[in-house]
């Protein structure tokens, strides 16, 4: 049993090492194909795989296999330690770190669209983050959307994940919020419709309000604008099932998909991640060259449609710059959009305001998971009704309390 452990892993050595040979490095040094610190690796891999040949040499079994029980004893004293914390993790989910995972199982339960680029499977009822999520025939996080009710004021919101509601439940959201207490001031049938999913950026939004704008007929628009919309996503951009499969990977991205599966490396890499969080201004993000980014142009242009689409129909438009913790490129998208409401000629609101106080962490999922929690939801759906009673030329005539 020993001995063929032993041809085992040396096979398996051997294997991994030839698969490792065939990678090409972006930026080779050493022998045209590799970078130094992969040929460094290669040559510590390939010692490794020689020595375990050696080990097969009768002279060196024979002490080998005397000491087969210590041999035992140290690789299991070296693997339950860390099978140990790999279970501790799971088991307490440390600072939430099952987001990774919970948010990978999401992206996997959307699918490709020609227009929208992705978008989320109709009639969908599934549980992300412990929550209950179903769709309508739409994909939308909605019961069905039917025809307009009599009197009835009807809001589109668009937006991304944080409109859409990760990690809370449907009822805390701050759309089925606006919907409720908006109609308790106004004294109208009020509906909301939560178009947020995740990972939208503005052009998606922009897609999805020219496609479904007729059939869901608002009366008005909100837009939820967060400072990642400025991600350019195009086809083929949505493959998320061909990111998880190791065919046709690199070694160093076969070795992250498969590190990714632990959540301690998971939560190992987040904590250097957060570490590496700007100190210094050197750190700070070069908001100059973002701003003259395509991702940004594109974001504002589509903004630019969006306010475009409303005016033509006179459908009155209200965005919001989401801010929780503000940044370089949040306060620059906050001064882009405040020109821009100011040229085109929409309302708009920053909710840095409205989520200041209290504490953000006790308003986020948790501490890897930065998404607004319920409390955060109550906060920002306060703050936009608020916003919308103020500028009330944006709602329709007050009947009072009913």
């Amino acid at each position: 049993m020993f001995r063929l452990t032993l041809v085992l892993i040396t096979g398996f050595a051997w294997l991994l090492n030839f698969w490792l040979a065939r990678h090409a490095s972006a930026h080779p040094s050493v022998l045209g194909r590799w970078s130094a610190g992969y040929a460094a690796m290669l040559t510590c891999s390939f010692g490794a795989a020689i020595v375990l040949t050696i080990c097969h040499a009768e002279r060196v079994y024979r002490h080998l296999y005397a000491a087969r029980l210590k041999i035992t004893l140290l690789v299991a004293s070296s693997i339950l330690p860390v099978a140990g914390m790999e279970a501790f993790v799971r088991t307490f989910d440390l600072f939430g770190i099952s987001y990774y995972e919970e948010a990978w199982r999401y992206e996997l339960a959307k699918e490709p669209d020609d227009v929208l680029v992705f978008r989320h499977r109709e009639n969908l009822d599934d549980s992300f983050q412990g929550v209950h999520v179903t769709t309508n025939e739409m994909g939308l996080r909605e019961k069905p959307i039917g025809s307009k009710q009599p009197a009835e004021f009807r809001i589109l919101i668009l937006g991304d994940s944080v409109t859409f509601g990760w990690g809370v439940r449907e009822e805390d959201t701050f759309p089925r919020r606006l919907e409720v207490n908006l109609g308790r001031e106004l004294g109208v049938p009020v509906r909301v419709i939560n178009s947020g999913v995740g990972s939208y950026n503005t052009e998606q939004e922009l897609a999805f309000l020219r496609l479904r704008g007729p059939q869901i007929a608002p009366d008005l628009v909100l837009l939820l604008y967060v400072d990642n919309d400025i991600e350019i996503n195009e086809p083929p951009w949505f493959r998320p099932h061909k990111e998880t499969s190791l065919g046709g990977k690199s070694p160093d991205q076969a070795v992250r998909i498969l590190l990714g599966r632990f959540w301690t490396y998971r939560l190992v890499a987040h904590v250097l991640e957060q570490r590496k969080e700007p100190r210094a201004p050197g750190a700070q993000p070069d908001v100059a060259s973002l701003r003259n980014s395509a991702g940004w142009k594109r974001s504002m242009i589509a903004l630019d449609g969006v306010a475009a689409y409303c005016r033509e129909r006179q459908i009155p438009l209200a965005v919001f710059l989401y801010e929780h913790f503000p940044n370089a490129i949040s306060i620059a998208l906050r001064d882009d959009i405040a020109a821009l409401a100011t040229k085109i000629g929409f309302s708009y609101s920053s909710t840095l305001n409205w989520l200041s106080d209290p504490s953000p962490r006790s308003t986020t999922n948790s501490v890897v998971d930065g998404h607004p929690n319920s409390a955060g939801h109550e906060l920002i759906e306060r703050g936009m009704r608020d916003f919308l009673l103020e500028h009330r030329d944006l709602l329709p005539p007050s009947r009072g309390p009913g």
